[in-house]
């Protein structure tokens, strides 16, 4: 588990994280379209449907509850976006995107 945390760290730094998440994502993302859509979206999808919500209606915060590890947040904060997570169990994931705000219960 510790080499798969330090390889994110490294695709991370070098900016290739999310590219090879999209790249990887194909596959389950043309399963989903072919089943009819019907079980939960791969998260790409749903970081591009939040994205397009944040700049459509051109957000400037966004609140996120549940956050477990925090790739969405992380994912969003890249954005330039401000970010506030709203935590029931805490503590949370020590990988806190930064610039992010978690708020405990």
């Amino acid at each position: 588990m510790k080499m798969k945390q330090n390889i994110k760290q490294l695709l991370k730094m070098s900016g290739l994280w999310y590219p090879s998440l999209y790249f990887r994502s194909v596959a389950p993302v043309l399963r989903w379209l072919k089943s009819g859509c019907g079980s939960v979206a791969p998260q790409v999808l749903k970081w591009r449907v939040i994205h397009s919500y944040l700049e459509r209606y051109l957000l400037k915060h966004f609140v996120e509850t549940g956050t477990y590890v925090g790739d969405t947040l992380d994912y969003i904060a890249k954005t330039g976006i401000k970010c506030t997570s709203i935590e029931l169990a805490y503590p949370v994931s020590p990988q806190r995107p930064r610039g992010a705000t978690i708020t405990p219960p």
